[in-house]
């Protein structure tokens, strides 16, 4: 919880993320944690790409395809997607987060 809490205070001092955004999988489930608690609030699951808004520390701030579950999940579980190996990398987008990896 300790390494959680650094990063959700990191966050929510407005501090840039370490890296970010970038999409990525899971190998197996994980439990995704609320943005402003400790307290589960979903899985992130194999099978499905999630975008990395930023991580802090040992933590990935993250979100489904969809927007519709947002939260903390330990950044060890996550395994990054190369950008040739997606379809189509800009999928999903929010208000002031581009989702492009560059080639280099």
């Amino acid at each position: 919880v300790g390494s959680l809490a650094r990063a959700v205070q990191k966050r929510s001092s407005g501090a840039p993320p370490d890296t970010g955004p970038y999409w990525f999988h899971v190998d197996q489930p994980a439990p995704m944690f609320g943005l402003e608690e400790y307290k589960e609030v979903g899985e992130v699951t194999p099978g499905s790409w999630y975008l990395a808004l930023g991580t802090y520390g040992d933590w990935i701030h993250a979100a489904d395809e969809q927007s519709v579950i947002e939260g903390w999940i330990a950044a060890s579980a996550a395994r990054p997607a190369p950008y040739d190996n997606r379809t189509d990398p800009v999928r999903w987008q929010r208000p002031g987060v581009v989702a492009v990896h560059s080639e280099t």
